[in-house]
């Protein structure tokens, strides 16, 4: 089996939810859903921690074959310890396949346009979205998204007027985003968007409705439906 087989058939033997998962690896559900479905694989300190969590060698996780229940085990004197980078040397043969140099390409790197282009997909979609104003004027936006490209939020209000924007970073599996807002630009706002472009090809998703920017800080706002 795949890598991302395993790692379901791991979690689910062990009793555990994804959120489960997640939460004892410090990272987020979205990113465990995208190791399942073969989106993206962990990095090498993920590895080693995932393979800790469920109790699996990293040779069990990469679909390595293991003998067959009539062979007799091997010693552990013969055997002996198999050097770590032996074993992420066999990790990166099972999945290299299915990931096309994945593990090679640092997420929220600079890349060719094709391969940016091949990560955006049909629809956009976003969730777990959080705005926090503060009396300063700065505006906190932070979200996750079913993409790892950097983008922008685009906070508009009323039809023609020029929406107040700001670069959306991707950082361990959450976008982050800051808004400078004067007093004369807070009132209530009609959408928040975020946009990413690869190669041409643009997909936007709204993020939430009737934002409300309070000028002691604090802020008021209806998520959008997923």
């Amino acid at each position: 089996m795949s890598f991302c087989e395993n790692l379901i058939q791991a979690r689910k033997l062990r009793g555990m939810t994804q959120e489960e998962l997640a939460e004892k690896l410090d990272i987020s559900r979205q990113a465990v859903s995208k190791w399942e479905n073969g989106e993206s694989v962990p990095d090498t300190d993920k590895l080693i921690r995932l393979g800790d969590v469920l109790g699996v060698s990293l040779d069990e996780l990469a679909g390595k074959a293991s003998a067959p229940a009539h062979q007799a085990p091997i010693s552990a004197k013969k055997a002996g310890v198999r050097p770590t980078i032996a074993v992420l040397l066999c990790l990166l043969a099972a999945v290299c396949g299915f990931v096309l140099g994945g593990l090679l390409r640092p997420f929220g790197g600079h890349e060719a346009p094709a391969e940016q282009a091949d990560r955006l997909p049909a629809q956009l979609t976003a969730d777990h979205v959080e705005i926090i104003h503060y009396g300063d004027g700065s505006t906190i936006i932070r979200f996750v998204s079913n993409v790892t490209l950097d983008g922008k939020v685009f906070l508009s209000r009323g039809e023609g007027l020029t929406p107040i924007s700001a670069e959306a970073k991707w950082s361990d599996g959450i976008y982050r985003a800051e808004l400078k807002t004067s007093a004369e630009n807070l009132a209530a706002f009609d959408a928040l968007t975020f946009v990413v472009e690869s190669d041409g090809v643009q997909r936007s998703v709204l993020l939430a409705t009737q934002i409300t920017l309070e000028p002691g800080g604090g802020a008021g706002f209806i998520p959008a439906q997923p």
